[in-house]
């Protein structure tokens, strides 16, 4: 598979950056990248504008960036993404793309960014599926259950991510549970006594789970909270590879 992705266009106008400033940066900072660059951008509502970059001599990488204007300082977080995606690569058996730079200077392409390998491949966005033998279909999922296998195995702390793990649950718990208490949306019928389902506070969870931010949990697993086909590519053969 070398064919591009179809759902690529030009770089819309929202999104337009120095070019030439890119590729001053990737032939100093990628290994053996060679100019001149072309670059398309990747439909889609990625809350991190993702492009497609080919390089003079055919090579192709993903950047993904922060969005342009003024942004809550928690989201949007790229440098992130890209110190998974490289602790997985250097100490895991996780398949996913080659992680080649990250850049946080403002001063390149308007905001922090990094690069990663392309990897062709198809992405099933259609439930059903189409066109793939109900053979091909098992084959896939069970790839899909043999990296969410691998990736649990992953000690998170073990490969260098220990802060961002450290009162994980506890974060999402407190994230997700202040709307609930906030906007009062929880039924009549599931507050106490009836379940208890009312106080989503991180107080609430096992120890094991780190019941306050500042508290580290005992569990050393890592998880994927989109573990799903339209974030997944399929190489062709029934192997997955994550697109994080």
């Amino acid at each position: 598979m070398s064919e591009l992705p179809a759902n690529l266009t030009p770089v819309r106008e929202a999104h337009v950056f120095d070019q030439a400033r890119l590729a001053d940066y990737m032939k100093a900072n990628v290994e053996c990248f060679r100019a001149p660059l072309k670059i398309l951008q990747f439909e889609g509502g990625q809350s991190n504008p993702t492009f497609h970059l080919t390089d003079g001599g055919g090579r192709m990488y993903v950047l993904r960036k922060k969005p342009p204007g003024k942004l809550l300082p928690s989201a949007h977080q790229v440098d992130r993404e890209y110190r998974v995606i490289k602790a997985l690569a250097d100490h895991s058996d996780v398949p996913v793309p080659r992680p080649y730079a990250l850049c946080q200077d403002d001063g390149v392409i308007g905001t922090a960014f990094y690069i990663m390998e392309f990897l062709p491949g198809r992405i099933f966005a259609d439930h059903r599926m189409q066109g793939v033998s109900s053979a091909d279909r098992g084959k896939i999922f069970d790839s899909m259950n043999d990296v969410l296998a691998r990736l649990h195995n992953v000690d998170y702390r073990k490969i260098g991510l220990g802060v961002m793990g450290s009162g994980m649950c506890a974060n999402v718990v407190r994230k997700h549970g202040a709307p609930v208490h906030a906007f009062d949306m929880v039924p009549a019928a599931l507050e106490e006594p009836h379940g208890g389902i009312h106080d989503l506070r991180p107080q609430g969870l096992p120890r094991g789970f780190a019941a306050s931010a500042g508290r580290r949990g005992r569990c050393g697993w890592t998880g994927r909270s989109d573990h799903r086909r339209t974030s997944l590519i399929e190489n062709g053969s029934g192997g997955i590879l994550l697109q994080v």
